[in-house]
């Protein structure tokens, strides 16, 4: 929903699923591969991260995601995975809707980010409660933090004022996946 929760060098899958499956890399995407693929071999079976940390991973400022002339074909990558992945849960966002509410800018409209702020917040409403019976009450808990954190940062990139009144009632009376106090909280810093 936001980003790969697995290293891609860390993976240790069945061989067996991905010939039953005829799972591959989807070839149209260069950035992010890997992320797409886990997405893929999750609607057919089980997979979860181990608590111990046993590899340790390089960053390089030119890796393939993160150099200056790849970020923008990332983060529309990206757009096209995480829109996949909210239709497959029965929401539709298209890229574009994704890439804005993720990744973009100022919006063009009071009218436009009102209307795609609730649409989000509807959306995460939902898919809390309904992973909300799968999760401990640790991960519910930063679920929600999780949540909350890329409305406010729609909010942010939007040029919206952090003082606009109509928005923070807005936030307070539509988010059901995070209390008022922890909402407010969130807000204020």
């Amino acid at each position: 929903m936001f980003a790969a929760t697995f290293g891609h060098s860390s993976i240790v899958l069945r061989t067996q699923k991905f010939i039953d499956f005829n799972l591959r890399y989807d070839e149209t995407i260069t950035t992010c591969e890997d992320w797409e693929l886990w997405i893929r071999v999750s609607n057919i079976g089980k997979l979860s991260n181990l608590d111990d940390f046993l590899m340790k991973y390089r960053i390089l400022e030119n890796s393939n995601h993160r150099s200056p002339e790849k970020i923008k074909k990332h983060l529309k990558e990206r757009s096209k995975i995480i829109s996949s992945y909210w239709n497959d849960l029965g929401h539709r966002f298209t890229e574009q809707e994704i890439y804005k509410l993720y990744f973009g800018g100022k919006e063009n409209s009071k009218a436009l980010f009102y209307s795609n702020l609730k649409k989000l917040i509807k959306a995460f409403n939902i898919v809390f409660f309904d992973a909300n019976s799968c999760l401990s009450n640790n991960d519910n808990k930063n679920f929600s933090f999780m949540l909350a954190r890329k409305v406010l940062n729609y909010w942010k990139r939007s040029g919206m004022s952090k003082l606009n009144p109509i928005v923070w009632f807005l936030i307070l009376k539509e988010v059901r996946f995070r209390t008022k106090i922890n909402l407010i909280k969130s807000i204020i810093r």
